[in-house]
């Protein structure tokens, strides 16, 4: 039995070593590219909506758990804004086409239950609070929740947002109580 072991593994691996070899299918640039732009359409609408679970899921916890933090809440609008910058290096051209993401701060998504529903939507983009512009970029995250921060001393919760609508959308004054 051992006399026919050993002939029959080298048979069967000379068997194997005539199969065909595996080849990687002829793919052209054109078809590669649009792969990769489906690819990164579909990162970023994942990006997108684990950001929007996050809000979901995370705002009425907050909420919930305000009184054990004591002087150190601060009020919210229930929305999520985003910005271009705010974007992986990788996906930014990807958000840019599907999401219409510039630097300008856009909202991206409204809590139905919050202050800003039926106010705000999707795709506008802030352009001042209080009637202090907003500048662009990462630095206009930082400016809206600032102005969020200085409401946790204020009497009056009201944030007046001047939003654009739209494209090409006229300056439009928005107000909403934290």
């Amino acid at each position: 039995m051992k006399r026919f072991a050993a002939p029959l593994w080298i048979f069967l691996l000379c068997l194997s070593a005539c199969a065909p070899a595996a080849r990687v299918p002829p793919v052209s640039n054109e078809e590669a590219l649009h792969e990769i732009r489906l690819q990164k359409e579909i990162a970023v609408k994942e990006r997108m909506e684990q950001l929007k679970r996050l809000h979901r899921v995370g705002l009425p916890v907050l909420a919930a758990n305000a009184p054990l933090c004591g002087s150190k809440i601060w009020p919210h609008l229930s929305i999520m804004v985003e910005s271009l910058s705010n974007m992986p290096e990788s996906l930014k051209d990807a958000a840019q086409i599907y999401y219409g993401l510039q630097n300008q701060l856009t909202v991206g998504y409204i809590d139905p239950k919050g202050p800003a529903s039926g106010k705000l939507n999707a795709g506008d983009r802030i352009t001042a609070v209080n009637g202090i512009p907003i500048r662009s970029g990462a630095k206009g995250r930082a400016d809206f929740y600032e102005a969020l921060w200085s409401l946790r001393s204020a009497s009056e919760k009201t944030l007046v947002l001047t939003v654009r609508r739209g494209r090409k959308g006229a300056p439009e004054k928005i107000s909403i109580t934290a």
